[in-house]
Parts: C-alpha cells; structure tokens; sequence
C-alpha cells in the first residue's frame, strides 16, 4: 500500500515509559524479539507505566492499535502487541490487532529512514486510536500509521512507546523547520509526495531536522545515486 500521512494539527509529544537502556538490558529482551509472547508480557510489565499513560492522554481512546510488522527473518515482533493489550487493559479500549505493516523496510541510516518508509494496511473501525510501539527514532512508522488510520475516517489521540531515541518523543515538527525547507527548496518540493507519498508539511521533527540539513534534495530524489557531499553538516534532532 501507499504511505498515507494526515496534517500534525495540535498532536501531542510521544509518551514514552523508560529508556532504551532499560528495555535492551532486560533479561527477557531478546527472546521476545524472537517471537516469545511470555518474554513480550514480562518486558511490558515491567516498562509501561499506566499512570503515566493515563496523564499523557486528553481522551479516553476506543481503540488501541499496535504496530504489526514482520521483521527480516519473517518474525512476528509480539512487544508492540503485548504492550498494546496492557494499555487496553488500563484504558478499558479495544486492541485492533490488524492493521499491519506490510513492507519490511531496512533503515541503516538517516538518509534510508526517510526514503525507506513503512506502509500500513487493513480494515479501521471507526472511533479514536491509542497507537503503540516498542521505540522510536524517526517517528516515521508512527506517523504513517496514524496516517493510515486517520485517512480511513478514524482520529488517534495518542503515540506511546516503551522508549525513543534522544529527541524523538517530539514527533510533530518545530515551527522552524518546515518554513526553512520550504524556502530553501520552492523549486523541489514535489520529491516528496512523489517520492514518499507524502507532503513536507507532515514530516517528523527528526526528518525535517535532517533534510533541513541537506544541500540539496538528490538523495531523496535518487538515494541509490546520492553521495555524503549532498548533506551539510547538521545534528539529526
């Protein structure tokens, strides 16, 4: 399917539990990245916090929606569902459990973070989403979910995740860098809704921090083709 994305509007900063640390070093970590449920239930049991998601959220939503995906190897990531029945349990919301990623993407960098995007499908019920994940670094995944979702007639209230990368629970975008990317390339624009399916103005702040950044827009034009002398120097934020 197409990458969808829907206007940022008021969106709020992502809730995010604990650090990257806590989640990577426990003990149950890695077998529930290999596909073990119980391994999944013990990692959120001690990482999300339901007070805290409790304060992040302006509504009550109707439905939780996980991030569903397959990883390389073809399996099953079972933490975003895991962490999506807890907060179910605390909110008294219903998990939507397919709607999936259907692509598998391979993000090495910056750069392929932007032009490799993950795409969603599946049937919506209509009402307001909780979406969840384990991280998130780009922001993209969770942006296009919420696309997909709010393009099929639903609203989501709400991104959690157990954790994020530095900067990256603020997903929608500092008043800043739109201006300035659309300033400093009027004449190049279209690269996005034709390249990503999306336009510049429902970038992440991580995305925009990095294309604000660049000397030109090439490497999103033609990543294969693209080379280091395309980026200025800037910090990913």
């Amino acid at each position: 399917m197409p990458v969808v994305r829907t206007p940022w509007r008021d969106f709020p900063n992502v809730s995010v539990h604990t650090t990257s640390e806590a989640v990577s070093s426990h003990p149950a970590f890695a077998s529930a990245r290999a596909g073990d449920m119980s391994a999944a239930y013990a990692v959120i049991l001690d990482s999300f916090s339901p007070v805290l998601l409790a304060k992040s959220l302006s509504v009550k939503p109707d439905f939780v929606c996980p991030v569903m995906r397959l990883d390389s190897s073809q399996v099953w990531d079972p933490l975003p569902l895991a962490f999506a029945n807890e907060a179910a349990r605390s909110t008294g919301a219903r998990v939507v459990p397919l709607i999936v990623q259907d692509n598998i993407v391979q993000n090495f960098d910056p750069l392929s973070k932007i032009t490799s995007q993950p795409s969603f499908s599946g049937t919506v019920p209509k009402g307001s989403y909780l979406i969840v994940d384990t991280t998130t670094s780009t922001g993209s995944t969770l942006a296009n979910l919420r696309g997909w979702i709010e393009t099929n007639g639903s609203q989501v209230v709400l991104a959690s995740t157990l954790c994020a990368k530095i900067f990256a629970a603020k997903i929608r975008p500092d008043a800043r860098f739109i201006p300035s990317i659309k300033s400093r390339f009027s004449t190049e624009l279209t690269v996005f809704p034709e390249k990503l399916g999306f336009s510049v103005d429902c970038l992440t702040q991580r995305e925009a921090a990095f294309i604000n950044g660049l000397k030109n827009l090439e490497c999103i034009r033609n990543p294969l083709a693209s080379s280091h002398n395309t980026i200025r120097p800037t910090t990913f934020q």
